[in-house]
């Protein structure tokens, strides 16, 4: 467990794997570095870049997942302190690594992996068991951020 109380820690209490293709509800956004000119600054020692605090069908409890991609910090960066997010949308995140398996693998930890959607509210409750590419074609985002490749 982590800091938030009854939180799981993803990546230590419950592995990335487990939600791998699975919509996350993002409920908050926590930078530990702030963007200056479009690049992260700040001393952030061994600490990630941001943590978001999710809920995801796929798990029982809310969880604690770190940010630890430049990429994807700079695309939370934006939706959350540029555009922002209204009372009538949700951030949906969904965690699919870059290379999953093979001798390329070791590299994914290199490449951005969040794949971040702001839509209306109550989409994750539509989305429940569906994997990203199944939700792509019932997703109604109102705006998107994706890795580059």
């Amino acid at each position: 467990m982590d800091g938030h109380g009854d939180t799981l820690a993803i990546g230590e209490d419950v592995s990335w794997e487990a939600i791998r293709g699975e919509a996350c509800r993002v409920k908050q956004f926590t930078p530990y570095v702030r963007i200056v000119a479009g690049k992260p600054e700040g001393n952030r020692g061994s600490l990630p870049y941001a943590s978001l605090l999710v809920e995801c069908p796929a798990l029982q409890t809310p969880a604690s997942m770190p940010v630890t991609n430049k990429d994807d910090f700079r695309n939370l960066w934006e939706v959350f302190r540029q555009r922002g997010v209204g009372d009538d949308e949700e951030v949906l995140v969904f965690y699919e690594p870059f290379y999953s398996s093979g001798l390329l693998r070791p590299l994914s930890a290199l490449k951005p992996r969040l794949y971040i959607y702001i839509c209306p509210n109550g989409q994750l409750d539509t989305l429940r068991g569906c994997s990203r590419a199944h939700a792509s074609t019932q997703l109604r985002p109102i705006a998107a951020w994706q890795p580059k490749e």
